[in-house]
């Protein structure tokens, strides 16, 4: 019931994205793809035997339903960072990411895939879909690039392609993230599969960035950054921690020195009960001396008596004894909430921007969204056109949500949707030629199709642009 692309990536960080496509066996096979013939037969195998007995549109059928922007109860985030923006020895920016093994241990730490099913589906009215995920991850044998068709779509793992359109941003559009188009121009971005979502979250996190400059003028004077996948768990898992990693949560951590694990990878550590506790602090929810209470208890509740214990308190009730030993508060329930809540909105009311998760199959997604009437200057996507048999939906939210015209109050110079893919997926029945073959026989010739980037190499991938057609208006 599931197949690999068989193109890996490395989640620790971009240096070891470029090791796994500069280690291939073939020099000029970039994607880092096996092109083995049996290795090909076998993934042509494993997705006829999930799709044979069902069509795309019976597969694919997981509800419309919006993901609340809120942080996960957990108490830290194991973080990665993503360099990009240059050559290899000049990276000029910087993307933080949750790492999978981080969401593979919170999943484990809840209770169980039944109960945690049944409140999604309560709260938000969805169906059993996001079980798979769980089990995709649990299950001896699956892991986040196994797919399985109308269950799972790789939402957990960060794909090559993302990171090609991510580089793509950065060159084409610097005016995106330029604090030069403060007060007068909007951003309206979709990412349409969104998972780790890095091409939008570099915009995202260049306009924090620019609305928390020096001047204090916002970065834009509105607009809207959506985000979309197909499994709630991966908005929830993934694409929210890395929103606010990159946000509301860099300054806390982003100078903090990283440790070494046993494989030798460099981790990052994100303290959120400390944040938290600093939050109830700053705000005047908690006081000094409740939260100093906290503190002594959570350090050594036991030796409330011992006068060395109580001696060392005393030295360390100044404000930097109690920033030291925050890593040891453990919160309420309702401390975490009302924490939660500050950041969250902080995000929002920074950047002036609706920042919202939408989960579901594109049919559905692209009737909620029309409903809406959401429009945007720039729809993105990645790695999505793997098979034929979902390009009609595929296409269609593209055409439903790509606005019509160029706006003047739009930080782009015209509407486009960027489409980064292999040039072929190997077994597989999509490809970037049989995407546009099919667009033009179904819809004429109503977008322009423009190959706007290309790699070097045997084994290609690309990145397509689709624009309206002005000359049919």
């Amino acid at each position: 019931m599931s197949f690999k692309f068989n193109f890996p990536v490395d989640d620790a960080d971009r240096s070891s994205v470029d090791n796994d496509i500069f280690n291939s066996p073939d020099p000029e096979n970039n994607s880092g793809a096996n092109t083995n013939k049996n290795s090909q037969d076998n993934l042509f195998n494993a997705f006829s035997n999930s799709t044979n007995d069902q069509s795309a549109s019976q597969l694919y059928q997981a509800p419309f339903s919006e993901v609340a922007l809120e942080i996960p109860k957990v108490s830290a985030f194991e973080v990665d960072k993503i360099c990009y923006g240059g050559n290899q020895n000049e990276f000029q920016k910087i993307i933080y990411k949750r790492q999978l093994a981080d969401v593979q241990f919170q999943l484990a730490e809840e209770d169980t895939m039944n109960e945690i099913s049944n409140q999604d589906e309560q709260q938000q009215g969805g169906g059993d879909e996001d079980v798979g995920v769980k089990k995709a991850l649990m299950t001896e044998g699956k892991g986040a690039s196994d797919l399985i068709a109308g269950v799972y779509e790789g939402g957990l793992k960060t794909w090559e392609c993302s990171l090609d359109l991510l580089d793509y941003l950065t060159q084409r559009y610097p005016q995106l993230t330029s604090p030069s188009n403060s007060g007068n121009k909007q951003i309206q971005v979709l990412e349409i599969g969104c998972g780790s979502g890095l091409p939008t979250l570099h915009i995202l996190k260049q306009s924090y960035e620019n609305s928390n400059s020096s001047n204090g003028t916002k970065s834009n004077s509105g607009g809207r950054i959506h985000f979309q996948d197909y499994n709630r768990d991966v908005l929830r898992l993934v694409t929210i921690p890395n929103v606010l990693l990159n946000t509301v949560l860099t300054k806390s951590f982003e100078n903090t020195t990283t440790s070494t694990n046993d494989d030798g990878e460099n981790i990052l550590s994100v303290d959120l009960d400390e944040i938290r506790g600093k939050l109830l602090v700053d705000n005047g929810i908690i006081s000094q001396e409740e939260m100093e209470a906290k503190i002594r208890e959570e350090s050594d509740p036991e030796d409330d008596d011992d006068d060395d214990n109580d001696e060392d308190s005393e030295d360390d009730d100044s404000v930097e004894g109690i920033n030291n030993k925050m890593t040891f508060l453990e919160l309420s329930d309702q401390d975490t909430v009302t924490a939660d809540s500050i950041l969250t909105k902080s995000l929002t009311d920074t950047t002036n921007l609706d920042i919202r998760f939408f989960g579901g199959d594109w049919e559905n997604v692209s009737h909620e969204l029309q409903q809406r009437g959401y429009v945007y200057d720039l729809v993105l996507t990645s790695e999505t056109i793997y098979n034929v048999e979902s390009f009609s939906k595929l296409y269609n939210l593209i055409r439903t949500t790509l606005k019509r015209n160029s706006d003047s109050s739009s930080v782009v110079d015209k509407p486009v949707a960027l489409v980064a893919a292999k040039t072929m997926y190997f077994g597989l029945t999509g490809s970037t030629l049989s995407f546009k073959n099919w667009i033009v026989e179904n819809h004429g010739n109503e977008m322009d199709i423009e190959t706007v980037w290309k790699s070097s190499g045997s084994m290609g991938r690309e990145i397509l642009q689709l624009s309206w057609n002005t000359s049919n208006n």
